[in-house]
């Protein structure tokens, strides 16, 4: 539309900018006059988790913050811009817990995000995966419809899940997590290298 080339820049509402192309479709220069950014080693091969400590704020100190996302590490080397600042190759997304299924395969979050899209009288709504092939549902009902409810969950994450699982669904009062932790939509309780997957 304006006839421009387009640049991609990086950040959070936590942190501020991050980083930013230094040509459409080039590496991205990490904002170290604001902030250490560390590229920490992640379970992912050739990817690093993005832990940040931004040096700008002074209300809410961030020390260390794991950001969530996956990143690859850029060229060593000075860029050919000319600018002093270190670089990543790419932000690859964020690692999330995915569901492995009998097979092995991996599902992501968002299979079962938009399978439990068509389920009315949800209010909030939580999927553990307990082992291999048992799956828990938690669900906050916006009404008293439990047993259609329950078949319609069971109906729909049977057509994602597949056969040789099994889904138990339970109602809960409220599924407000602790003080201090994020509630996860999509939570796996196996080991962490059978789990995390990027989305």
């Amino acid at each position: 539309m304006f006839r421009a080339p387009v640049f991609d820049v990086y950040g959070m509402t936590e942190t501020g900018p991050l980083a930013w192309q230094c040509a459409p479709g080039g590496p991205y220069h990490l904002a170290e006059d604001t902030t250490i950014v560390e590229l920490v080693p992640s379970p992912v091969p050739g990817r690093a988790r993005l832990v940040v400590t931004p040096l700008w704020r002074r209300v809410m100190p961030l020390v260390r913050y794991d950001t969530g996302d996956l990143a690859v590490a850029g060229d060593r080397g000075r860029c050919a811009c000319g600018s002093p600042f270190a670089t990543i190759a790419r932000v690859e997304g964020r690692v999330v817990d995915c569901l492995r299924l009998p097979d092995g395969e991996s599902l992501s979050p968002y299979a079962i995000t938009l399978a439990l899209e068509e389920v009315k009288g949800i209010a909030r709504y939580r999927v553990i995966q307990e082992s291999p092939t048992a799956f828990l549902v938690e669900i906050e009902p916006e009404r008293r419809a439990e047993d259609a409810i329950t078949e319609a969950v069971r109906r729909v994450l049977g057509g994602v899940l597949g056969s040789g699982v099994t889904i138990r669904v339970a109602f809960r009062d409220s599924l407000e997590p602790p003080a201090g932790r994020k509630f996860k939509v999509v939570e796996n309780r196996l080991r962490e290298a059978e789990r995390l997957c990027v989305s």
